[in-house]
């Protein structure tokens, strides 16, 4: 996906910087947007021109910060470049010659050290002493660091980050960060196994800035509009489900295996959706139909919806307009060589979903009150999630993209959002304001606190399902 650059004043405040800051960029200040173009349309981060480290490669080709600035990253303003280049000149090179801030190493990680320290002393002092210390000892038991963990950190502590790194790539894992934070994550994985991706999305997991042992999704790559929407799923380490640690660097196959095993089609979830579809494949006498007879696609019409609303499969409520959907999927199979109504069933099933049970509806609830800052914001984080999942598979970015915004405003929401509250969310100044949230959307937030539903989602809900 091509970047471009340029450098403006910010027309508004109501632009977040993406650089360290994190803070809102006020109107007239300067900003860098980076463009980056996918699809049918483009999209621009900003980030303040002071927040802003140009790459030491670009520094390299190019000679200098200003030769960058000439060759890929123009200033647009009216008629005061010259007095603006010089300000941002002084700016980039402030961030570029301000001293580093030490980074912080992972507590877990500092454990490990001492843990670690620690055992030396002991078997230094044993070797000299013919024992060993009891108070050594006793310090040791008391902790919660395991061996395997230490024998981990022996092995990975020696390596270079870019040789930590391919371990990530094998197990299709995250890469980046620290040395520290490189040698914590791939003792966990080491000792734990790779991690298996979201559920939701498919995107890899990563260490919150925030805790130690939360984990955030980075968000997924969706191929229909070409570019990456995020995911708001929180999770934590012990939580994740996870397979075996991959050691050795794969082969193309191999990799290829790994990866699809990490999306979870192997997932236990997965084999038991293919159970239960079999099993009213079995019910409904599926097996024996014919698909190459006209007479055995309309027996396979009918007994394929029966046993799609056993199990309970989202397919629309009016009997002829159901019986529709079906008899599409049977003819798009057909046509693609697929001789088994057991394997349609399936493909039914993928297309259009299943409704969740109370369980499993509970813990959708569950997990997404975790995710939010105040976990009573968890519903509304659903509706908001689920009416950006809508737009964006329908080919609206635009539409999408503002409910992403929302959906993490919820998220970093530091109260709960009620009746009361929820109608001064888009107001600009009001102490209740949440940046994102525009009067619409705050609308919709009304109508779901009022209903558990809201009609816009519902629209699009149907129109989903066509």
């Amino acid at each position: 996906m091509p970047t471009t650059f340029h450098i403006e004043r910010a027309k508004s405040g109501r632009a977040g910087c993406k650089g360290a800051c994190k803070q809102k960029i006020a109107k007239d200040e300067l900003r860098l947007g980076k463009t980056s173009t996918g699809g049918d349309y483009d999209m621009v981060s900003w980030v303040h021109v002071k927040c802003y480290k140009v790459p030491k490669k670009k520094i390299t080709e190019y000679g200098s910060i200003e030769g960058w600035l000439d060759a890929e990253c123009p200033i647009v303003a009216d008629g005061d470049e010259a007095a603006m280049r010089d300000q941002v000149i002084e700016m980039l090179m402030t961030t570029k010659n301000a001293p580093k801030t030490p980074p912080k190493s992972p507590a877990k990680l500092e454990k490990i050290k001492r843990r670690a320290e620690e055992r030396g002393d002991a078997a230094e002092e044993e070797l000299l002493e013919g024992g060993g210390s009891s108070k050594k000892k006793l310090k040791m038991e008391d902790t919660t660091v395991e061996d395997s963990e230490l024998d981990a950190y022996e092995i990975y502590s020696k390596m270079k980050a870019d040789q930590i790194k391919d371990f990530f790539r094998w197990n299709d894992q995250v890469v980046g960060g620290t040395k520290d934070v490189l040698v914590a994550r791939v003792i966990d994985i080491h000792v734990n196994g790779r991690m298996m991706r979201c559920n939701d999305c498919g995107g890899k997991w990563k260490q919150s800035d925030k805790e130690d042992d939360s984990l955030l999704c980075s968000g997924g790559y969706d191929e229909t509009i070409g570019c990456r929407v995020e995911c708001f799923n929180r999770t934590d380490y012990k939580s994740v489900p996870r397979l075996p640690f991959i050691d050795a660097s794969p082969s193309d196959e191999e990799m290829e295996a790994i990866k699809e095993a990490n999306m979870g089609s192997d997932s236990a979830e997965a084999e038991a959706l293919k159970d239960k579809v079999k099993v009213k494949a079995e019910q409904n006498d599926l097996t024996g139909i014919d698909l190459n007879t006209p007479a055995g696609k309309k027996e396979a019409a009918v007994k394929l919806l029966a046993a799609s609303k056993i199990l309970k499969v989202k397919l629309p409520e009016a009997e002829d307009e159901a019986r529709i959907k079906v008899g599409t999927i049977i003819v798009q199979e057909c046509q693609a060589g697929t001789t088994d109504a057991n394997a349609i069933l399936t493909k039914i099933v993928q297309v259009y979903g299943v409704e969740e049970s109370e369980a499993e509806a509970a813990a959708a609830q569950e997990s997404a009150g975790n995710a939010c800052t105040v976990p009573a914001n968890g519903g509304i984080m659903l509706m908001m999630k689920e009416l950006k999942e809508l737009y964006f598979k329908e080919g609206n970015a635009n539409a999408g993209g503002s409910y992403s915004k929302a959906c993490k405003a919820v998220v970093e929401c530091s109260f709960e959002i009620d009746e009361d509250n929820v109608k001064h969310l888009h107001k600009k100044g009001h102490e209740f304001k949440l940046d994102g949230v525009g009067k619409g959307t705050a609308d919709k937030m009304k109508e779901f606190l009022k209903t558990g539903t809201c009609a816009k989602l519902e629209e699009k809900r149907a129109a989903a399902l066509g």
